[in-house]
């Protein structure tokens, strides 16, 4: 069967959560507790159709095979950003068997061409190593100089 590549939607919540899990533990090495899947629920269920995401997933006998996840927001304008509008890349996964045949890229693709269409002029994304060449070649520039303070 041929390889789907779409937009998500409402219907596809659960399985966008399995996969987030999936590769969440890839990258951490322990289970998401069950409050986590609630929350990653409730946020999915929110705003999949909504403006403030952008979901492209890859798909093969009805399973997710690659999927990006975008999530809009607004900063202060700034002087190339008038409006603030920006974007924030989640999830960046493909399953293990898929790598190297280029799913990621072409969804990472649709998700610029989809944020450019909607007015978002910048894209921030926290990329694993492996896959920074990728980034790179998409346009994307390391940036030193971001810092984060976790309140909790």
């Amino acid at each position: 069967m041929a390889i789907e590549i779409r937009a998500a939607t409402y219907a596809d919540v659960f399985k966008i959560v399995d996969c987030r899990m999936e590769f969440l533990f890839e990258i951490y090495g322990s289970e998401m507790t069950c409050e986590f899947r609630v929350a990653t629920i409730e946020y999915l269920e929110k705003h999949i159709n909504s403006d403030s995401m952008v979901c492209y997933l890859a798909i093969e006998d009805g399973e997710i095979i690659s999927i990006v996840i975008l999530c809009v927001y607004y900063l202060i304008p700034k002087l190339h950003n008038h409006m603030g509008k920006v974007g924030y890349i989640f999830s960046v996964y493909t399953l293990k068997e898929y790598r190297g045949q280029g799913l990621a890229k072409e969804l990472m693709s649709r998700t610029i061409e989809t944020a450019k269409r909607i007015g978002v002029k910048e894209i921030y994304l926290n990329g694993e190593e492996k896959a920074i060449p990728m980034y790179k070649k998409l346009g994307f520039e390391c940036v030193e100089k971001e810092m984060v303070l976790k309140l909790e």
